[in-house]
């Protein structure tokens, strides 16, 4: 509203108290508020919560084409008690992707009722610390039609509950069929209809806006001409005052003419009241730039008459910020034929250049291209590409893909940017360029890209053969006549072995030949991409068979050097994985901290995702379990706009961080189906599942999975003691199923193979394993080693699994007090590490001793991280997560993520529970 005053609405104000007075006598209510634009609507609902002063308003407003509950997330994201939203929008817009899906409708439902019975406690919860409860949605016509859902869930089960959901919306941009309406008459809705300000009303706010000066024929004019519109008397009124007309009845009639400029918002309606107006504008469109010289040269008009058509644009709000005309562009250029069109944009583009305007600019204007451009429009659409984010990258090499000559370049160029985020068209597109390619090196070169997007796409046994038969033709690194040579055929042997061995389908037959195929005199240092390749190859071999771990570590070490710009992801993941399996987690974190934010700022969601996934399995095991939750929820997220076969890794992340939480039954949801022929992928899948089918209490399910687990790995010839670890957990099933003699052998096996790889990981997985099955007097001691090695392995997880198990051992061997101690003890570091599950499981074991747990504060608010204890003091006293990030000058998800952790920590479901938690208890249980 001009001058910030509320005119002419006192009918729109009573029943909007009229609402409320309903609400607060326990009736809910929803109040629909629709106008054109610039009517005033915001206005409105300003002047009407100022009036009304509710106990608490969320309020949101939508943007065009959002997600599944945006405006949801928008309105309740930061509200206490809506924390699970960070993972379950992930996992329900990643189950989008395969929404058709008979296999996927069931547990999409699952997912998207969850959310709503979240968003509906949340809500209630809301009503109750505040008493009563608005929420605010502007630009409603925008809302996804999965909050409009939620809103009607709510509202249906909100009887008696004093809530207020006032509704936004813009009738020029809204159907009449659209789903608002359908909320208003299931609940007896009121509509607002804001019209035109009648004529009294509009010169009331017209002589506010002017000052005391103003006179009352000058007013009523302005209010005329605007018709009775805040929004356009507001503007009108704006360019009055810039232009310097005085507001007395003598300049009236100037407003009239000015007026005619300002009221209409059909941009050829504007343009027809002044003649070369059309053709200027059709300049500036095809330019996209006002400069006055080049749109005259463009125009052939001079530049007096451009200045006055770009005022013209600006005083109807047809120019952006930056002075570009892109609501002009479309309807200034639809009346030209197409050849004139194309006509016009070359003749643009052309100026463009000579003037020097950037590519990425020129690039802009000549899209679309002719069907046969000439060589000089293709020449600026590559090194725009070069030039250009991601998505105008895309953008202009396809352009040249379409409508450049049969050139393999155009492919391969096309390929790398589609590639990082589908991999599927890039072996397509490199596939084409193999085709067009006859030089044997440069063959080459296209079958190494392509081998690379084969892996990258987890379909690299298609492209095995290609690769073969060009090395074939370019013969064995030591007949290589040149460095370069050398380098490509040490590039292509790795990426062979790595495609090779990292598929269910061909690791069986590629890992025995594999080590044979690696040249022995190829370089070592990893100066170039082709050593780093070579060396992740080799450290993936020793990995899998075994090997001494130290020999696996030192070719790790060198696969991760460097990451190189557009080098594969492959090695460097690959390196980053054995570093784990051979101790050194430092590297590993590292590297993979590389490869998040390398590939966050190259937009290659896949591995960026990839990535995440692996760090979020990491940190699991040891004391960031809030780190990996964050990392496998965000990695869930970008793998759900990927497509469902390349979401197996992010989802088993995050089901394996919610069982540890204390979440079966969610990560049962989350982990879905396997849909991999990934190695790692499909084992990390199965011991999962085990462990979630163990947690809810299927223990024969447990047993076949892990049974299977192992069978798998033997026969494709893995023998890594720590890669998958089934037989540890199949000790510990068995044994608690009081079938420990059945565990034997593949303890045994395992053992002897821990001892082989010799890392403290390895080797305290082997005391877990048969302190878990033997017999009462060995087993004290076996856990007790375990408990040691698994501490300075820096597992958390299993560290807190032999502490419990030693805790049992020892009460059975009668010495009770020290198995409660041993338990207590297992209870606090699965407390203090977020192992929830593991918490409770110790927790039953304590008291199946007839222990207890001491003081219920020291236990769990000393659980709490440093960085926890702050955020959770400041939450206690009222601080909102914003405040807090603030505060403590850390981001608004870094507060989320440690409010999040501290919840379960403490055993409390919101911040209204903190002060209660935080508080010390008298008296104590017993030690005894």
């Amino acid at each position: 509203m001009t001058g910030g005053t509320l005119v002419g609405r006192d009918r729109e104000l009573r029943l909007f108290a009229d609402a409320a007075a309903a609400v607060r006598a326990g009736t809910p209510r929803v109040v629909l508020v629709r106008g054109p634009s610039g009517i005033g609507k915001s206005a409105l609902l300003d002047a009407a919560l100022e009036d009304l002063r509710p106990s608490a308003v969320l309020r949101t407003t939508c943007a065009p084409e959002t997600a599944a509950f945006d405006a949801a997330c928008g309105l309740l994201g930061s509200t206490p008690g809506a924390e699970p939203l960070r993972w379950k929008l992930p996992v329900l817009r990643s189950l989008d992707d395969g929404a058709g899906d008979e296999d996927h409708r069931g547990e999409r439902q699952a997912v998207f009722r969850s959310i709503l019975r979240l968003l509906h406690r949340v809500v209630l919860d809301a009503v109750d610390r505040a008493g009563e409860l608005v929420l605010v949605i502007d630009d409603v016509q925008h809302c996804d039609a999965a909050t409009l859902r939620w809103l009607d869930f709510t509202l249906r089960r909100a009887a008696e509950l004093p809530l207020l959901v006032v509704l936004g919306l813009r009738t020029e941009a809204f159907a009449s069929a659209s789903p608002p309406f359908g909320l208003l008459e299931r609940h007896s809705g009121t509509v607002l209809d804001l019209g035109p300000l009648p004529p009294a009303d509009a010169a009331v706010l017209a002589a506010s806006a002017l000052g005391p000066r103003a006179e009352a024929g000058f007013t009523e004019q302005c209010a005329r001409v605007a018709d009775g519109n805040p929004g356009t008397l507001s503007r009108l009124i704006e360019v009055l005052n810039g232009r310097r007309v005085p507001p007395v009845n003598g300049e009236a009639s100037r407003v009239a003419e000015i007026g005619r400029t300002v009221a209409p918002r059909d941009v050829l309606a504007v343009l027809g009241q002044t003649g070369h107006a059309l053709d200027v504008a059709r300049a500036v469109g095809a330019l996209g730039t006002t400069d006055a010289e080049l749109v005259a040269m463009l125009a052939e008009v001079p530049v007096v008459r451009v200045q006055e058509v770009v005022e013209l644009l600006r005083c109807n709000d047809f120019l952006d910020e930056r002075g570009s005309a892109v609501q002009v562009v479309a309807p200034v250029l639809h009346g030209l034929s197409a050849l004139r069109r194309e006509e016009l944009r070359g003749r643009a583009g052309w100026l463009l250049s000579v003037a020097g305007y950037p590519a990425t600019h020129v690039a802009e204007q000549l899209l679309p291209l002719p069907e046969q451009p000439p060589p000089w429009m293709l020449d600026i659409l590559r090194e725009a590409a070069r030039q250009a984010p991601l998505q105008s990258r895309r953008r202009f090499l396809f352009a040249v893909y379409r409508s450049g000559p049969r050139d393999p370049r155009n492919r391969i160029d096309l390929a790398a940017v589609v590639g990082l985020s589908d991999p599927d068209r890039a072996l397509e597109l490199l596939r084409e360029a193999l085709t067009l390619t006859a030089d044997v090196r440069e063959r080459a070169s296209v079958v190494g890209k392509l081998a690379a997007a084969g892996l990258a796409a987890g379909r690299a046994p298609e492209v095995l053969d290609q690769v073969d038969e060009v090395l074939a033709e370019l013969g064995p690194v030591a007949e290589a006549g040149d460095a370069a040579h050398r380098d490509l055929v040490g590039y292509l042997t790795a990426i062979r072995v790595l495609g090779g061995i990292t598929d269910l389908t061909t690791i069986g037959t590629a890992a025995p030949s594999a080590r044979a195929l690696l040249p022995a005199d190829f370089g070592t240092g990893g100066d170039t991409v082709a050593e780093r390749l070579s060396a992740a190859a080799r450290s993936a071999l020793a990995a899998i068979q075994g090997e001494p771990a130290r020999i696996a570590l030192a070719h790790a070490t060198t696969a991760v050097r460097l990451i190189g710009p557009g080098e594969p992801t492959a090695g460097s993941s690959v390196g980053a994985f054995v570093c784990y399996l051979a101790g050194d987690r430092t590297t590993s974190l590292a590297t993979l901290g590389r490869l998040i934010e390398d590939s966050a700022a190259s937009n290659n969601s896949r591995a960026e995702s990839a990535a995440l996934a692996m760090r979020a399995m990491i940190r699991a095991e040891s004391d960031e379990l809030s780190g990996a939750y964050a990392d496998a929820c965000r990695a869930v997220e970008l793998s759900g706009a990927a497509g469902r076969k390349h979401t197996v890794a992010p989802r088993v992340a995050l089901a394996s961080v919610l069982v540890l939480l204390d979440e079966a039954d969610t990560a049962e949801t989350v982990l879905g189906e396997a849909t991999t022929s990934r190695v790692r992928e499909y084992y990390e899948y199965l011991m999962t599942r085990a462990r979630i089918r163990w947690a809810q209490g299927d223990a024969q399910a447990a047993l076949t999975d892990l049974v299977a687990c192992g069978d798998s790995l033997r026969e494709v010839g893995v023998t890594n003691p720590v890669f998958a670890p089934w037989w540890v957990d199949l000790a510990r099933l068995l044994a608690d199923l009081g079938r420990a003699d059945e565990a034997v052998e593949a303890v045994e096996r395992g053992t002897e193979l821990a001892r082989r790889w010799g890392t403290r990981q390895a080797l305290g997985l082997a005391r877990l394993a048969q302190g878990a099955i033997a017999r009462h007097d060995r087993a004290p001691a076996l856990l007790s080693e375990a408990v040691e090695l698994l501490a300075a392995a820096g597992d958390r997880v299993r560290q807190v699994q032999a502490e419990h198990l030693l805790g049992l051992a020892l009460a059975r061997g009668g010495d009770l007090r020290a198995g409660r101690a041993r338990l207590r003890h297992a209870v606090d570091l699965a407390v203090r590490w977020g192992q929830l599950a593991h918490a409770s499981w110790a927790r039953a074991g304590l008291e199946s001793l007839g222990g207890r747990m001491g003081r219920r504060d020291e236990v769990w608010t000393g659980s709490l991280t440093p960085s926890e204890r702050r955020i959770v003091d400041l939450a206690a006293a009222g601080a909102s997560n914003r405040q807090i990030a603030e505060s403590l000058v850390v981001s608004l998800r870094t507060v989320e993520i440690h409010l999040t952790s501290a919840y379960r920590k403490l055993g409390v479901s919101g911040r209204r529970q903190l002060a209660g938690a935080l508080v010390p208890r008298t008296g104590s249980g017993s030690r005894g």
